[in-house]
Parts: structure tokens; C-alpha cells; sequence
């Protein structure tokens, strides 16, 4: 039965009748290090059937916290960057650590070809925590809202506006019922 679905993270909750499922012990996404190992499993390609176990691929952490895809309509934040091979296929397989840990989600891939050049992605243990709890609790994920517009500040904007260094951003639109409206905050900002 499918709990939730959070269109954002490409992740959904499913309830499963029965008992004494196997599963894996959530690692702390936050304590990643750029350089540590980490293995992707799952079933690239669609090569295997149900019975068999994930295809393993190693390499390492090469980012953290990064957004992408703006451009192409398909907005991810704060994903973990990896090495290890990811193909079609490996959607929604396990990124592990050494210890067995899930530290992220399997998701994207950044390619010219349509298959793996080096560059994969993986939604964060500890988001995809959020996401479960908040699926499960509320039927939704929760995410904060400001409800305003904004743009860089530029040396224009600060000479005119006297602003003492070319730093923050200028507030162009508040959106009426948003918490920055609430708040008091303005246009010009």
C-alpha cells in the first residue's frame, strides 16, 4: 500500500503486510567525508531478475550538499555526489558505507550517453528520514516556506541603497499570508 509520495526527493513510502522484514540500519548522512568509500547497490540495466541479489559497485564520496538541475526542470538538493557506478536501474538501490549503513539513496546521474560517466547522485540518509517520518505522520512532507522573491545584491543595489559592502540579497516580492508578509517584510528589503 503506498503510504506517501514525495514527488521533490523521487521517494515514496509503501506499508507491506507481514513480519520480520530484513532491512538495513539508517547511517548519519551528516558525518559523510569527502574521500570515504561507498558502495551503490542495485539492478543496473534491469539485468536481474527478483531473486537475485544487487549488483555492487565501489567508489567514494566526491561531494556533499549539492543542488543541480535547475535548468532542466528537475530540482535536487542537497545530494550526495559518488564515484561509484550508478546506471538505470540503480534508482532507489542502497548507497552504503563500509559499515553497512545506508547513506543515501541512489537517484541520478549526470550523462551525455544515458549511462554512467562518473558523476552519481544519491538523496541523503538523513533527508530521506525526514521524508519517511513526515509521509508517515502527516501524509506529506513539511517544508518551510518564506513566500518571498529575491535577488543578488549587486554594487548598483548597494550604492543605491547606501549599503556598506555588496553582500545579502534584496527582498523584490512578498507574498501576501506567507510568513515573511507575517513577519513584516517588504519589497526592497
Amino acid at each position: 500500500e503506498v503510504v506517501g509520495v514525495d514527488m521533490i526527493t523521487d521517494l515514496a513510502l509503501l506499508k507491506l503486510d507481514g513480519s520480520d522484514f530484513p532491512f538495513i540500519n539508517m547511517g548519519n548522512s551528516d558525518d559523510l567525508i569527502i574521500g570515504e568509500w561507498a558502495i551503490a547497490l542495485g539492478n543496473p540495466f534491469g539485468l536481474f531478475d527478483v531473486n537475485q541479489q544487487p549488483t555492487a559497485t565501489v567508489g567514494i564520496i566526491s561531494g556533499k550538499d549539492l543542488d543541480f538541475g535547475l535548468q532542466s526542470g528537475k530540482v535536487f538538493q542537497d545530494m550526495i555526489q559518488t564515484d561509484a557506478a550508478i546506471n538505470p536501474g540503480n534508482s532507489g538501490g542502497a548507497l552504503i558505507n563500509t559499515r553497512g549503513e545506508l547513506i543515501g539513496i541512489n537517484t541520478a546521474i549526470m550523462t551525455l550517453s544515458g549511462k554512467y560517466e562518473g558523476f552519481s547522485f544519491a538523496v541523503p540518509s538523513n533527508l530521506a528520514r525526514k521524508v519517511v517520518t513526515d509521509l508517515m505522520e502527516y501524509g506529506a512532507v513539511q517544508r518551510g516556506w518564506m513566500g518571498i522573491e529575491i535577488a543578488s545584491v549587486t554594487n548598483q543595489v548597494a550604492e543605491e541603497r547606501k549599503l556598506p559592502s555588496v553582500a545579502g540579497v534584496f527582498i523584490t516580492i512578498v507574498n501576501r499570508g506567507s510568513a515573511a508578509y507575517d513577519a513584516g517584510l517588504i519589497g526592497g528589503d
